[in-house]
């Protein structure tokens, strides 16, 4: 009997998701309008099946065009692999193992990807063909379902399993990860969990493996706008999600409750201003993640060593461009010097935050105070009333982020937590501000109230997504489930 390594590709071999990072990258090129829609089921998301309405994008398009779009993604990719398992499944594969990548992904990325990674074998969801034309449905789906390969006869009979390995990340590949004796989850260093992590996957029998790959962020990139908080999300989805959820949507209704003038120059002003104030606060990132390398047991880590030491030349390039922004705003608006001092003051609350002591009970407010600053802030070019800005936030979800920062160490790692609760006790949370804020509003009049209930609505539409999801996850240890 012969004796395998298998491995997963997203997040596992590769820290990018190989299904929707493909499409996207894949329309981008092709058509710029399917690429329109791609954006606008994975916005509605919580609506939508996201993974079928992208897989539709797909139909028409041929084998041999998605395989080159393919070769071009495995390219782009090649920065977020995980050498550490690379190199794992190229050491066993010496030893003799036979290594096999295991995928829910569409069968174009995982072959290109297995073959240039040197897998000897590679099941994957397959895409439906007609007449060499993609139809947008998938054939064959192993999202989930990765253990029914080896429920096949020619497989079952021929493998050790006992001496055989299997890495993965994803728990929906608990019961996958089970048939194996040599059995792997992998987990990320950087994860603040981590520790919850191990325990969750101690609980079934697998033993874990803690990398600490961590993608380079280059010296190019010091000069992009947002470029520190993409690389240390390490998704520009959810960046995206972040900016549209906390100043696209809100920041309009602002303008409306301070009575700023809808104006070009007042919108350019504002997304200018959105810029120079991201390359202080990502100062401020930036000085957090290096301070939790250097002084904290267990970090989170979110950078580099490597980086850290080229921190005063990111610093200086992003204050740079501070600086001139802020002569931007001057020029088109006047001094803008409550926008300049209140940027200069979250460099100081950051500094605050990164000197008080792990556990201190200040991080709380300085933790509550910069994600208020992150909101009031960039409409400081505007009006003198900035502060009333960020009480949208206050009231729907500084509170129950600031509990959940100050509980998650006690809580989150205990045993017993259950996260989905605790998110739909959230939930519960802002539904129970929305109608008070209507009903005060209906008795009273107040604008305040009409503003509270306008907000109130958006966020618990935008918390629908999360009902939505409890109700197609099946995790009976209380984490979500990878997709």
């Amino acid at each position: 009997m012969r004796k395998i390594a298998v491995f997963d590709l997203d997040d596992t071999l590769v820290n990018v998701n190989t299904t929707f990072d493909f499409i996207g990258y894949f329309l981008w090129r092709r058509s710029k309008i399917r690429y329109a829609f791609f954006l606008i089921f994975r916005e509605l998301k919580f609506i939508f099946d996201f993974r079928k309405k992208s897989l539709n994008l797909l139909e028409g398009f041929s084998r041999e065009d998605l395989r080159k779009g393919t070769e071009d993604f495995f390219e782009y990719s090649k920065k977020y692999l995980n050498n550490e398992i690379v190199e794992k499944s190229i050491l066993l594969q010496e030893k003799g193992y036979k290594t096999l990548l295991i995928s829910g992904t569409i069968d174009c990325t995982a072959e290109v990807f297995a073959r240039k990674l040197g897998f000897d074998n590679w099941k994957s969801s397959e895409l439906d063909f007609i007449n060499n034309r993609c139809t947008g449905v998938l054939k064959k789906d192993l999202l989930g379902k990765k253990q029914e390969i080896f429920a096949e006869k020619e497989w079952k009979k021929n493998i050790d399993f006992d001496k055989s390995f299997c890495f993965s990340d994803n728990k929906s590949d608990v019961e996958l990860l089970k048939l194996f004796g040599k059995a792997n989850a992998v987990i990320y260093s950087y994860s603040w969990d981590l520790k919850f992590q191990k325990e969750w996957w101690n609980g079934f029998g697998i033993n874990t493996f803690v990398t600490s790959f961590n993608p380079e962020f280059r010296t190019h990139s010091f000069f992009s706008p947002f470029s520190y908080d993409l690389y240390r999300r390490r998704s520009s989805l959810s960046l995206k999600d972040f900016l549209i959820s906390m100043f696209i949507f809100p920041q309009a209704v602002n303008f409306f409750m301070i009575e700023i003038p809808f104006s070009f120059l007042n919108i350019m002003l504002f997304f200018i201003a959105i810029v120079g104030f991201y390359s202080i606060y990502e100062i401020g990132y930036a000085m957090n993640d290096c301070f939790a390398i250097s002084r904290e047991k267990n970090p989170t880590l979110r950078t580099t060593k490597k980086f850290c030491d080229r921190l005063p030349l990111f610093a200086f390039i992003k204050f740079s461009m501070f600086l001139f922004i802020v002569s931007i705003v001057s020029v088109l608006k006047g001094i803008a010097l409550y926008f300049f001092l209140s940027s200069l003051l979250t460099l100081f609350i950051f500094f605050l935050h990164n000197v008080m002591k792990e556990n201190s009970k200040v991080k709380i407010v300085t933790f509550s105070l910069l994600r208020i600053i992150k909101i009031a802030v960039p409409i400081s070019v505007l009006s003198v009333n900035f502060l009333i800005a960020p009480l949208f936030y206050v009231v729907y979800s500084m509170i129950p982020d600031a509990i959940q920062y100050g509980i998650k160490k006690e809580i989150f790692l205990a045993k017993n937590f259950d996260e989905k609760r605790f998110k739909k006790s959230v939930s519960m949370f802002r539904f129970f501000v929305l109608f008070l804020s209507i009903g005060l509003f209906l008795f009273t009049g107040t604008k305040i109230f009409m503003y509270l209930s306008i907000f109130g609505l958006y966020f618990c539409i935008f918390n629908l997504r999360y009902f939505y999801f409890l109700a197609k996850t099946k995790n009976k240890k209380g984490l979500f489930y990878n997709s």
